[in-house]
């Protein structure tokens, strides 16, 4: 399995970049669900790099999406700024944290506002969690409060080499916890700090996903400008979701 080399540097850079950022699907099969493990329990699993080399974070893609209530159902769809587009849910967004709106609602901004995750992919290496074992690479995805912890470890300087590296990478287990209003926590999630290779036989057995093929696929602004409608207005909306 080829792979190109990123230099740490680069690395650093796309991950401290962000931080300056403002079920239904048939591929839901392919992911890990680590979040289903008991509290007080380590998944660790080892990234591996993004097959499309032009992903300046290497192994991570950003997916964002907002959730609107249409037909009495909440319904995510994508938010096109992840395709480089204006965003009507974003625009809608913004006017009414807008203080001078006097539709002004900080309630209705965060309501509408996008939310992010990531998605990546994984070798499993040891979860309590149920999964397929003849799945070798497995998708994952996850929210912020993770992404945090692997931002930490590239701006710590500790990593001696990029993590998904197949020789000399690192481990990253998630650990869950629970907050005191019991709320799932991975705030104490990281990187191992011992850094390991994974064996020949299995690399020779990986083969790797084009991350950006799994964030919410893009949309037609038409039908997204009418379900914003349908989600502000409470009118049916007839066209399909899927």
């Amino acid at each position: 399995m080829a792979t190109t080399k990123r230099s740490l540097a680069d690395l650093a850079a796309a991950f401290t970049s962000k931080a300056n950022d403002g079920g239904s699907s048939p591929t839901w099969k392919l992911f890990f669900n680590f979040w289903k493990a008991p509290v007080d329990s380590v998944s660790t699993v080892r990234f591996l790099p993004d097959a499309n080399q032009d992903n300046p974070m290497g192994f991570l893609v950003e997916n964002l999406v907002h959730e609107l209530t249409i037909n009495g159902k909440r319904e995510k769809v994508p938010c096109l700024k992840m395709y480089n587009e204006s965003c009507p849910v974003c625009d809608l967004s913004a006017s009414y944290y807008d203080e001078k709106n006097p539709e002004h609602s900080e309630e209705l901004g965060k309501k509408f506002y996008k939310k992010k995750s990531y998605i990546g992919q994984v070798l499993v290496i040891d979860t309590p969690v149920e999964h397929d074992g003849d799945q070798l690479v497995k998708l994952i995805e996850f929210g912020p409060q993770v992404f945090k912890q692997i931002q930490a470890a590239f701006q710590s300087g500790d990593l001696e080499e990029a993590p998904y590296e197949l020789k000399g990478g690192y481990n990253f287990r998630f650990r869950k916890t629970v907050t005191g209003s019991g709320q799932n926590s991975y705030t104490t999630s990281n990187f191992a700090p011992k850094q390991t290779d994974v064996a020949d036989d299995t690399i020779n057995a990986i083969t790797l996903y084009d991350l950006s093929q799994y964030r919410t696929p893009k949309m037609d602004r038409a039908a997204l400008e009418a379900m914003l409608v349908a989600a502000q207005t409470g009118e049916s909306y007839t066209a399909s979701l899927s």
